[in-house]
Formats: C-alpha cells, sequence, structure tokens
C-alpha cells in the first residue's frame, strides 16, 4: 500500500534542527521526503515518490540470515521503473548502517531485472544530522554532506542534486523503456480485409522471468499456416463432428 503524500503547495523546508528529530519517522517526515520533493531541493515530483512501498519477504541480509518485509522507507519511480531507493534512520543510528541498508535494497530490486540492466543507479540515505549518496554497488564512493549544510545557492546541495533530479531521473526512465522496447515485429494478414497487419509486441521483462516462452512468438510462416487453416472451409462431416460435446 502507498501512503498519500502531500500536494507540492503544502511542502514545508526540510528541518535540519536535530532536537525535532525522536523517531525514524519524524526524520523521513520532516527532512527526507522535502528534501526529496520541495523546489528548492531535489524538485522530484511527489507523484514519483513512493512511501513504505512494500515488496514480498526475502532474505536480503544474509549476515542476519533471516526473511523479513523488504520496506524502503522512500523510493523514486518513473514510468514503472525503480529509480531510487531513500533509508532514513534516526540520528543516533549511523549513517553507515542506513547506506548499507540502501544498497541492499538495491541490488534486490535490480537483481529482478536481466544482468547488468539496474535501473536503480544510485541510493541515498539520511540519519537527520547526514545525508549520504552512493552508486547502488559501491560503499566507497559517498557523498556525504551535514543536513544543515544542504542549503539552496551551496555547492554541496549542487552536488546532489546534479545526482537527483528530475531530469536525469526521466532520461534514466527513458533509458529501460528503449531497453524493453520489443524490435521485433509481426505482420499477418487481417483475417477481414486480408491486408497486412502491423503490430509490435513488447515484453514484459517480469512475466518473461516467470514464463521464459512468453517473448517468443510463432514464426511467420507458421502464423499464416494457422491462419490458413482457420480459414479453410469446412465439410459438413466435420462441422458435424466439431458439434459433438465433449
Amino acid at each position: 500500500m502507498i501512503a498519500k503524500l502531500k500536494p507540492r503547495d503544502r511542502i514545508q523546508t526540510p528541518v535540519t534542527n536535530l532536537s525535532e528529530f525522536n523517531t525514524e519517522s519524524d526524520v523521513e517526515q520532516k527532512l527526507v521526503y522535502p528534501f526529496l520533493v520541495h523546489p528548492s531541493f531535489m524538485d522530484i515530483p511527489s507523484e514519483w515518490v513512493r512511501t513504505k512501498e512494500y515488496m514480498e519477504p526475502t532474505e536480503i541480509d544474509k549476515g542476519a540470515g533471516k526473511r523479513v518485509g523488504y520496506i524502503p522507507d522512500y523510493s523514486v519511480w518513473r514510468s514503472g521503473f525503480p529509480l531510487l531507493v531513500v533509508e532514513a534512520k534516526r540520528p543516533d543510528e549511523p549513517i553507515e548502517k542506513a547506506i548499507r541498508e540502501a544498497h541492499l535494497y538495491a541490488n534486490r530490486i535490480n537483481n529482478r531485472y536481466p544482468p547488468n540492466v539496474n535501473p536503480i543507479r544510485y541510493v541515498l540515505a539520511c540519519n537527520g544530522e547526514q545525508f549520504a549518496l552512493a552508486p547502488f554497488d559501491s560503499e566507497t564512493e559517498l557523498l556525504y554532506a551535514k543536513a544543515v549544510d544542504l542549503r539552496p545557492g551551496t555547492d554541496i546541495l549542487a552536488a546532489f542534486k546534479a545526482i537527483l533530479n528530475k531530469d536525469e531521473f526521466e532520461k534514466r526512465a527513458q533509458e529501460m523503456n528503449v531497453h524493453f522496447q520489443s524490435r521485433r515485429f509481426t505482420r499477418v494478414p487481417s483475417l477481414l480485409t486480408g491486408t497486412q497487419v502491423t503490430e509490435q509486441l513488447g515484453i514484459n521483462p517480469f512475466a518473461q522471468e516467470l514464463f521464459p516462452t512468453s517473448g517468443k512468438r510463432p514464426t511467420r510462416r507458421r502464423t499464416t499456416s494457422l491462419i490458413a487453416a482457420m480459414s479453410r472451409p469446412r465439410s459438413a462431416a466435420s462441422m458435424a463432428r466439431c458439434s459433438k460435446p465433449i
């Protein structure tokens, strides 16, 4: 279930006063969400941001050896693709823990796609005091910043916004759409007009993963044969046999 988010015209500016963060939820609602969607910060459309998006229980942390409900605090989606995972923690929890969990979540999602197709390229973490931004597959190439230093007009905010902005997410979503767009076409005669009908067949990568043959299509020769067989007049004896109850 996706929680209802606030309209953009009611979004407050991010709160950076640590005394206001008593729980993880405080960090999420008072700092992280405004940071993502406020026009003076990341300016990501609120309809792209999902909170507490539930995913099936899975063993995401082999070290703990537990199967838990996979619930990232926030995720950014565009055109049906997950593009960013955001993890929040309380100020008394280390930022390293938040970024580690964000990496686990991102890799779990990326693993649902074909090899080398990773819709999520970056993860973001925050513990109320600090933000950390990193590639999904690196725990060393991190961009750290104190929350109080991420102010409009600063170089550090510009560095975050160069990666986390709606134009970059839109571009990434378009890349994913192109990747999954089928370049295979089927041309068959119309049963009604006899003219050629061209239909582009898209492939759902998740359905293809469950049913490997779902992405295959009949050859043109086989398709034409099927249509010819369906259109061929039947004899009276054949029609009588077909009308018998099974």
